[in-house]
């Protein structure tokens, strides 16, 4: 429908962009003309199509700002259940809502044909609000939820007895971990709400299981509302959405929980290593050491610098955490966090005492800091096969030594120019490889990615004697199918009888890091924190991490998802 003057829109083009019914361009066009003149948006506060908020709330005789009496009782005999207890979800209630920390859905109100609107009570401001679902039809057709955020932002500038003000938007967990749960019940119906309970009830058995670290009731009781919060469907996971979903009026106390309240963030980490153990160990597992950046401006922020980051691809002004994670075929999950400091950060002790580092922490490179953690999840009886990683450790000699001097079996990238004796003379894993026979390549999936198996040639060769151990050295070689000089390189060394199929398994688990920080930075808010402090990241970091762990739990104690089993396969030796 072409808007008519590009001056004034219709009535009618109002009435369809209301109704979030006008294509773009024009859609666009009628609602930044909605943010500047104001006899427009008069004139659309006065439309009354049947598919708006208003007319639904007035046919169900609620106005979302009406008020409400002070207690819980008398909040709930408003909404239409008897106590201070919230109902059973409603009939037909979305299953991304069934659990919302901000809304508690109380029966539909109406359809139209952008979504469906549900009256709801507001958790934290014990109000009755009107919540508009698009629905999953609407949401397949190009372009309609970018249609349904703008229809949304211009309904916040409106201001109309006729008009329901719009003040929140979100895009739910159509994709997030938690909806990933429930596609275990996608053939047989949705999960029950005692299901749903018992998923909110994993995260109160953790705040019991680290409460012990808080030397007070009331950050602990925070600490738990944080992990909620992280889990929750906020746009941002900022101190101002984290505080609304405590209840709290202003950021402050969200701020005294990451800066100065009593409580023990690596005694949290420890007990969150021994709970990823408890719900996902396995003697098949892999342990996966990866670093992340984390986008910054200016220069207060502990450890930040112009560093690479392959976040970015490139360098930029940027933070970088060093993390472990478990992967095994329960699930996978991060384990331990650190942040790097450059020397820049550690020649300047002024700039670290500022920022709240300790004077015992010195300059560690990323594969010392890796060792710390790794050590530290051993001493916690977390045990796995396998570690893996990417250059930036392989390419490192005294970790691989290290790894040797706890026998620990390890799968680590190198690159193309890591020296290699071959047994007469020395040369580089390239090199090598590309001497490898036609006969030496075989087609084998590293586990399934995204878009199916990950299927790669693959070459593995052993090289050097067999140890007093019995452990042998490996030259690993992954080449793309369709580009045959795109190659990745490992260095292996395990137990001699370990079958290629083995190896392959393990160099395709080091993808479940990166799966775990984006679901960690996507879903938990790992990288949405509002601290500058050396404490102030451990203590954010540690309550995302254990927010990914909730998640993890969930998902092994719902069982079999449907979806095959991730693994190498294809492998004939």
């Amino acid at each position: 429908m072409p808007v008519a003057s590009p001056e004034h829109p219709s009535a009618e083009e109002l009435g369809a962009f209301v109704l979030g019914r006008l294509a773009d361009p024009d859609d666009s066009a009628v609602a930044a003309h909605l943010a500047g003149c104001d006899s427009c948006a008069e004139r659309a506060a006065g439309l009354r199509p049947d598919d708006t908020l208003a007319s639904l709330l007035a046919a169900a005789g609620t106005r979302p700002d009406s008020g409400l009496s002070a207690t819980p009782a008398d909040h709930a005999s408003t909404l239409g259940w008897p106590g201070p207890a919230p109902p059973p979800a409603p009939p037909g209630a979305p299953v991304a809502l069934l659990d919302h920390p901000r809304y508690r859905l109380v029966r539909e109100l109406g359809r139209g044909g952008m979504g469906v609107v549900w009256l709801a009570e507001h958790a934290v401001l014990g109000r009755p609000v009107a919540v508009k679902v698009l629905n999953p039809a609407a949401l397949a057709r190009p372009g309609a939820a970018d249609r349904f955020r703008r229809e949304a932002r211009a309904a916040a500038g409106l201001h109309h007895p006729n008009v329901v003000a719009a003040y929140s938007y979100s895009r739910s967990c159509y994709n997030s971990p938690r909806q990933d749960l429930w596609r275990g019940w996608a053939m047989s119906g949705r999960p029950t709400a005692a299901q749903v309970r018992a998923w909110a009830d994993e995260v109160t058995a953790v705040g019991d299981r680290i409460g012990r670290h808080f030397a007070r009731s009331e950050p602990r009781a925070r600490a738990v509302g944080y992990i909620r919060g992280l889990l929750g469907d906020a746009d941002r996971k900022n101190g101002w959405q984290l505080a609304e979903a405590l209840g709290d009026p202003t950021p402050d106390g969200v701020q005294h929980l990451l800066a100065r309240a009593d409580w023990d963030a690596d005694a949290v980490r420890d007990d969150l290593m021994g709970y990823v153990h408890e719900h996902l160990g396995d003697p098949a597992a892999v342990l996966v050491v990866d670093e992340t950046g984390f986008l910054k401006k200016g220069t207060k922020s502990c450890g930040v610098a112009r560093q690479y980051t392959g976040t970015a691809g490139r360098i930029e002004n940027a933070q970088v955490g060093v993390f472990l994670a478990y992967a095994g075929p329960k699930g996978h999950a991060l384990i331990d966090r650190a942040l790097y400091l450059p020397k820049e950060w550690t020649d300047d002790r002024p700039r670290c005492d500022a920022a709240g580092v300790p004077a015992a922490v010195g300059f560690a490179t990323k594969p010392r800091l890796a060792e710390r953690m790794l050590a530290r999840a051993w001493a916690r009886g977390v045990t796995a096969g396998w570690v893996t990683g990417d250059t930036v450790y392989g390419h490192d000699g005294a970790f691989r030594r290290f790894l040797e001097g706890h026998r620990q079996a390890y799968l680590l990238a190198v690159p193309a120019n890591q020296p290699l004796f071959d047994g007469e003379q020395r040369s580089t894993v390239k090199a090598v490889a590309e001497g490898f026979p036609v006969a030496a390549w075989e087609r084998a999936s590293a586990g399934d990615g995204s878009k199916g198996p990950r299927e790669y040639d693959w070459a593995v060769r052993a090289f050097g004697p067999v140890d007093e151990r019995g452990w042998q050295l490996w030259l690993v070689v992954r080449r793309h199918r369709d580009r045959p000089d795109e190659r990745a390189y490992y260095f292996a060394r395990g137990p001699a009888a370990t079958a290629p199929a083995e190896l392959v398994r393990v160099a395709g688990s080091r993808w479940r890091v990166e799966e775990c920080l984006e679901l960690a930075k996507g879903d938990c808010g790992l990288d949405e924190y509002e601290v500058r402090s050396w404490v102030g990241w451990h203590r954010h970091v540690t309550l995302s991490l254990l927010a990914l762990a909730v998640v993890a739990a969930i998902r092994v104690a719902a069982g079999p998802s449907g979806r095959p089993k991730k693994g190498a396969r294809g492998w004939s030796g």
